[in-house]
């Protein structure tokens, strides 16, 4: 959005006494002005000042601060988050938390930041953190909230000294001490699971590592007591579990404890916990016990527990998430470990199942997958459960893994990947262009045009993750390339490598209703999912993302028009994602590409003309694509054809 256009918005904002609107515009108003350097001429200037003079908004006392936390849990009490009103009740009530001489209670900021944790929206929560911490820098709560919304997004150290302060604070109940012990050995059992992911690591690696699983496995003993096993259980268990890995990783010092080996600690929890689960209303009492069965290398009685977590009703997908993540991450099982196949199923069922999250799969698992679902044990286990107690076959999961096959790394000559892309038949796109394989992508990923951040195709390195991480070869020209702002799409043949071993991506039929949300009918909108690479990871980590999205808008820009078709859909995506193939997840066809990601303060304005913003990632109906792509074809099979 132009400066121009945020000060159309903003003086029409203040014109309507929109505060929540008005504040918005202006926080945009503000980054652009402070990161990218866009100063506003003296007549912009001018009109902000009028449209700020003109509002009426100070008139009314301002907003409420409690009606706007009330907002913000009713937003993430539902699933899926209802964003929307999130971040639009956020932005006016951080305005006001900004302000020292503003009037809000402690315990309802708290209350706020706890309602944001339970939902796992760390983003705003870390904002909440910033904003609490100035009002209440020696409050507990606060910094173990913080510190947690920090280690889950990804900044570990920053979040381990904010938490550490908490041990240093006078008069802090026991039970959040323990909290801060569990918070402090579980980042730095991040630290280093996230660089020793085998026990062949390099031991200079695994020795300078070595003091991160030492002071993981002190903080869990800080909030453990073997004595009592069945207390602070989900503390015991992680320190079970990292006394496996420091036997495994050359490290015994540490795989004892007075004399106790985790196989015997984990006979005790077990016989702890077992007469409480049938009445237990902690789901993460059952995945406790899944892991000490693996502790035990006892697969049937884990499959046992972790089918019971999946079953109950606490069990949400960011939960199977997190245990699938230990299972891979700590206890470095694969589905075809063993008797970790059923594991791996129920757990992989469920995160698919999530509307607002995202699985990875390495490419081995991917294999794997595919492996177990055509064994024998496989058959005595033909049902994963997905939340709220439903189920989808097995063969459902291994189709989202044949997907996925098809689905290419885009990257330059230098590694790291840049961008998504799919492999579909010449047929399908056009008949001219026969039976030879071609990848589709966005033009601002690839481009013969050039642009910041594009790839010539000429020096793109095409991987197939999900195919042995095996490499296509690709003509140095584009068939076809529609700028950003129009199609944004890059089409390349392929002309060797790994093609013949992959089955192209199907297109859903012209005629497959794609109905969106409709709130006036109740219509949640087509299901939907992204396969792709989100945040350029290493080739080792490919995530398939959302599948259980949905529809939310669809038609071109403006009333009446005709091309392009877009789709707004919410489904999570990350940068990388771009140039991903869309499905409609009853069928798993492709129905869209994959162009813009989420935007969470401003979201994008309705489709069709219609006013309002969606709060939804933005791509290109493939039939519209198919559509244009005949047009420009003609009757011929071009070499190289530019344009729209």
């Amino acid at each position: 959005m132009t400066t121009d256009e945020l000060i159309s918005r903003i003086s029409a904002a203040a014109a309507a006494d929109d505060l929540a609107g008005l504040q918005r515009y202006l926080h945009e108003l503000h980054h652009k002005m402070r990161n990218e350097g866009r100063p506003v001429g003296s007549t912009d200037a001018l009109r902000l000042v009028k449209a700020l003079c003109d509002t009426q908004l100070e008139k009314s006392g301002g907003p409420d601060p409690y009606k706007l936390a009330g907002q913000i849990k009713e937003a993430v009490e539902v699933s899926p988050v209802d964003l929307n009103k999130l971040n639009t009740s956020w932005t006016t009530l951080e305005t006001i938390l900004r302000d020292p001489t503003s009037h809000i209670d402690d315990d309802e900021i708290i209350g706020v930041m706890m309602a944001l944790r339970n939902a796992r929206v760390f983003d705003r929560l870390a904002e909440a953190g910033e904003r609490a911490i100035v009002r209440m820098p020696d409050n507990a709560r606060v910094r173990l909230l913080y510190g947690q919304a920090l280690i889950d997004l990804g900044q570990v150290h920053a979040g381990l000294e904010m938490v550490r302060t908490v041990l240093s604070l006078r008069g802090v109940s026991q039970t959040m001490i323990d909290e801060a012990h569990g918070l402090l050995g579980r980042g730095h059992k991040q630290i280093y699971v996230n660089q020793i992911r085998t026990p062949t690591a390099p031991l200079t690696v695994r020795d300078r590592l070595k003091p991160d699983l030492e002071r993981a496995l002190f903080h869990y003993r800080k909030a453990y007591h073997p004595e009592s096993p069945g207390e602070g259980y989900w503390h015991g268990i992680n320190y079970i579990a990292l006394m496996v890995l420091a036997r495994e990783d050359g490290h015994p010092d540490l795989a004892t404890f007075d004399g106790l080996k985790p196989e015997q600690l984990a006979v005790r929890m077990i016989d702890a916990l077992e007469p409480l689960a049938d009445a237990t209303g902690d789901n993460w009492l059952l995945a406790t016990l899944g892991e000490a069965a693996i502790a035990l290398r006892d697969f049937q009685r884990a499959k046992y527990w972790y089918t019971e977590f999946g079953h109950h009703p606490k069990t949400l997908p960011f939960h199977a998430a997190s245990a699938s993540r230990q299972l891979e991450e700590v206890w470095r099982l694969t589905p075809s470990h063993g008797g970790a196949g059923p594991l791996f199923s129920v757990l992989k069922a469920a995160e698919i199942g999530n509307p607002n999250g995202q699985f990875s799969l390495p490419s081995e698992s991917l294999r794997d997958i595919e492996k177990f679902a055509g064994t024998i044990e496989a058959n005595d286990f033909r049902e994963s459960m997905v939340a709220g107690g439903h189920f989808v076959p097995l063969a459902e999961l291994q189709t989202v893994v044949k997907r996925a096959q098809a689905v290419v790394a885009i990257q330059g000559n230098y590694g790291g990947t840049i961008g998504t892309g799919f492999l579909v038949s010449g047929r399908s796109l056009n008949a001219s262009l026969g039976d030879d394989i071609y990848m589709v992508t966005n033009a601002h990923v690839m481009s013969e045009l050039g642009g910041e951040g594009t790839l010539h195709p000429g020096h793109a390195r095409l991987i197939l993750e999900g195919s042995q991480n095996a490499e296509l070869n690709c003509d140095g020209k584009l068939i076809w390339e529609s700028p950003p702002n129009e199609y944004d799409v890059a089409i390349v043949r392929i002309t060797g490598g790994a093609r013949s071993s992959v089955q192209p991506l199907e297109f859903a039929e012209p005629d497959m209703p794609l109905g969106p949300a409709n709130p006036n009918t109740g219509s949640e909108g087509a299901p939907v999912s992204v396969i792709g690479y989100p945040l350029g990871g290493p080739l080792s980590l490919g995530r398939v993302v959302g599948a259980n999205g949905r529809l939310v808008d669809m038609g071109p820009r403006q009333a009446n028009g005709t091309k392009p078709i877009y789709m707004h859909y919410v489904a999570p995506t990350e940068p990388g994602n771009s140039g991903s193939p869309i499905f409609e997840t009853r069928s798993w066809r492709v129905i869209g590409l994959h162009h813009a990601g989420f935007d969470q303060y401003n979201g994008r304005p309705r489709l069709n003309g219609v006013g309002g913003s969606s709060f939804a990632n933005e791509g290109i109906c493939i039939q519209s694509i198919r559509s244009q792509l005949k047009n420009v074809l003609g009757g011929g099979r071009p070499r190289s054809i530019f344009g729209s």
